[in-house]
């Protein structure tokens, strides 16, 4: 005992503290959830990361780590290594859609892990429509690897149903469209049972995320529609109070009838502030954030949600 305290002594006069890591690790609080934008239409200034009119989020949820989404080039893999994240080690990866912005960044991961002799598989989840052919008159609108490819660096899960990626977040699957102001035209075809018809997009998907204040919405882009995603997330979750929604809205140049309309939605949704970004132009951003405060976001932004 005399030892022992001799030994405390002399540790506190140097300025030893034994106890803190023990404390610190005891005292360490759940983070929530963190998400990392990783590529979007514009980068956050002095990030020094580059960017492209496509979308790459990286969620960290306690243990498990989930990509949402791959952008159309190898900056989500570049941008990742500069922040220090191996994307090799993700626990899956979830794609909103099979749009080329979405899912080419695919390629660039599934050549670096052949070149680096990766053997691992990681879990893909996506709608059963995400890799068929895409066409917009005449152009290449898809992911660039087909699925057979895929199939050889990712385990690839397809579902139009919700799909649990950790116990707080939902790849929610298909989505109900109930809302009339965001019909959705098809400005693109899909090679579906031999032939080339409309694509009204119905593999387009988002990502809920649950605590206890309710639940927040990542998107994608929002084909299906944000009111209708929103309104579905409530569904699948059971949570009434939304606290935050994240992403693209695909606001493009909307009519006057659907900036109100989602307007409206909004304000009777309640939500403080919203993280519009990618398929959103600036009036739509502007429009919005007379009625409810838009945050900045773009490529290297940092979300933390409790």
């Amino acid at each position: 005992m005399k030892k022992a305290a001799i030994l405390l002594l002399v540790a506190c006069i140097l300025g030893f503290n034994f106890f803190a890591p023990v404390m610190a690790e005891e005292s360490k609080e759940p983070a929530g959830l963190e998400i990392t934008v990783l590529v979007d239409n514009n980068a956050l200034i002095g990030k020094m990361l580059l960017s492209e009119p496509a979308l790459s989020m990286l969620m960290k949820d306690g243990d498990k780590t989930i990509l949402f989404d791959t952008g159309y080039s190898d900056a989500t893999l570049k941008n990742a290594d500069a922040l220090g994240y191996d994307l090799t080690k993700v626990d899956a990866i979830a794609l909103s859609h099979g749009h080329f912005d979405h899912t080419v960044g695919l390629f660039y991961l599934a050549k670096y892990m052949r070149d680096h002799h990766i053997d691992k598989k990681i879990d893909l989840i996506c709608h059963p429509d995400t890799f068929l052919p895409k066409d917009a008159n005449g152009d290449f609108f898809g992911n660039i690897l087909n699925e057979a490819t895929l199939s050889q660096y990712f385990n690839i899960i397809k579902t139009s149903e919700p799909y649990q990626l950790t116990d707080n977040l939902t790849w929610l699957g298909e989505i109900e469209r109930t809302f009339d102001f965001e019909e959705y035209t098809p400005t693109s075809k899909i090679f579906k049972d031999d032939e080339w018809v409309d694509d009204y997009l119905s593999e387009d998907t988002a990502i809920a995320y649950t605590n206890d204040e309710g639940v927040a919405v990542i998107t994608g882009c929002s084909h299906a529609g944000i009111c209708n995603i929103v309104d579905y997330a409530k569904k699948i979750t059971g949570q009434e109070n939304v606290f935050d929604v994240i992403g693209g809205f695909h606001l493009l140049n909307p009519s006057e009838e659907r900036m109100q309309a989602t307007l409206d939605y909004f304000k009777e949704l309640g939500v403080e502030s919203i993280a519009p970004c990618h398929c959103v132009d600036l009036q739509a951003r502007m429009t919005l954030n007379e009625s409810i405060p838009v945050r900045e976001i773009g490529t290297g932004c940092v979300i933390e949600l409790p």
